[in-house]
């Protein structure tokens, strides 16, 4: 534990010592980029352009940010040039690039310049006024859906545009067939990524001022027994983690933790999965891409409410007053407590209660029964779901409404 805090030290200061010089050098070349602001919206009274950066440090915008701006392209969003020529460059946020197979995949979408040219002239082309039409569509900031999110339903009318081909299918069924013989890909399956504090722990420790997202691993035994019984394989995903599955069954397979990975079935399994099991992390974005249904589990903060997601549930942590009362979906919308984190809901006094193993598991056959299709008396939430609707601010709403809360979920307290 020791050597882990000294190394995450040593790459801090490493992370700010080179933020510090890009921002001298930034200061000390600004002539030249100003420069290149000129040069650029020249260009641009000729052939239209738009430039922007690709974030490679963190596989969820690396995926759904760059999805989302195709999508709403082809179907003529406003914002979007459809003839323009869209340059990118490539930063990480001192991180690794979290996948280089999709990276290199996106190549054949835009065309790319370096970065220590084009992220200064984008940087500088924001603050001179008059550059929206120079730069690559982006929404970011409170009351508006983010760029990761479907705000016209651009995803429902277009097809994945990530080029995977059947030669990278059948390279990965390949593959699989050498490290997990007894996976079939082609029977049904549901992949799970429980995000806990191990990737921020080793590549971002400075961001672990907030835990809100994260859940124990340990509570979804329930839903996996479920899927098991079912005769559903599941597959756990993700890139670090400290806590291996202490489920064991032959149709479980702890791909996080087995030395297995790969870059090509990090993208193949989401893919082809009947589902997803998530807490809202950068895995489930290519079920998101790949337009498969996600069961949002221990969700929070509330604002983000993935409500556009087609076919999709949301189970959200619940919020507690200390003295073990649970606040009510009116309090939580009235008073703002949808947007805050857990530091700042400790606060106020109040806190974030994960959700149950049994919880859990309702959830996970919930998601199961409609997805085959099967009837649901919903006769006894449909009017608090509604009345729930209503309460939900508008902005989180703008994508349409084609998720649900689990109905475990819905009633105002926990029965």
């Amino acid at each position: 534990m020791q050597n882990l805090l000294t190394n995450s030290h040593q790459r801090l200061k490493r992370i700010n010592y080179r933020l510090h010089l890009g921002r001298v050098i930034n200061l000390s070349l600004s002539p030249l980029w100003i420069f290149g602001v000129i040069l650029l919206r020249i260009v641009n009274l000729v052939k239209p352009v738009q430039l922007g950066g690709i974030n490679a440090g963190r596989l969820g915008h690396l995926v759904m940010d760059t999805e989302m701006f195709l999508a709403e392209r082809e179907v003529g969003c406003p914002g979007y040039r459809m003839n323009s020529v869209n340059l990118r460059y490539v930063w990480t946020a001192g991180l690794p690039v979290c996948n280089q197979l999709i990276l290199d995949l996106w190549h054949s979408q835009f065309r790319f310049g370096p970065r220590w040219i084009l992220q200064p002239v984008d940087t500088w082309n924001r603050k001179i006024p008059r550059g929206n039409a120079t730069q690559t569509p982006w929404r970011k900031g409170p009351n508006i859906l983010n760029q990761h999110n479907d705000l016209y339903g651009a995803l429902m009318r277009t097809e994945p545009h990530l080029p995977i081909t059947n030669v990278h299918f059948q390279q990965a069924e390949r593959v699989l067939a050498h490290i997990r013989p007894d996976f079939d890909i082609n029977k049904p399956y549901v992949c799970i990524h429980i995000r806990d504090a191990s990737y921020f722990e080793h590549y971002q420790p400075q961001n672990r001022e907030d835990a809100t997202r994260d859940a124990e691993i340990s509570d979804y035994e329930l839903a996996l027994r479920f899927l098991v019984a079912s005769s559903v394989q599941v597959v756990r995903m993700g890139a670090i983690s400290n806590l291996p599955l202490t489920f064991r069954d032959d149709l479980v397979w702890d791909y996080a933790c087995d030395g297995s990975r790969s870059e090509l079935l990090d993208i193949v399994l989401p893919a082809r999965c009947s589902f997803f099991i998530s807490t809202l992390s950068g895995p489930d974005k290519l079920a998101q891409l790949f337009r498969r249904p996600v069961l949002f589990t221990n969700l929070a903060p509330l604002k983000s409410l993935s409500l556009w997601m087609e076919n999709s549930l949301i189970a959200p942590k619940r919020l507690r007053y200390q003295n073990g009362c649970y606040l009510t979906w009116s309090e939580i919308f009235s008073h703002n407590l949808f947007t805050l984190k857990q530091r700042e809901l400790t606060a106020r006094g109040i806190e974030l209660v994960p959700n149950s193993p049994q919880e859990l598991r309702l959830a996970v056959e919930e998601m199961t029964l409609r997805l085959n299709g099967e009837k649901i008396d919903s006769c006894k939430v449909d009017c608090e779901w509604q009345r729930l609707i209503d309460l939900i601010p508008s902005y989180l709403k703008a994508g349409g409404v084609r998720a649900r809360i689990v109905e475990e979920f819905i009633p105002d307290q926990p029965e």
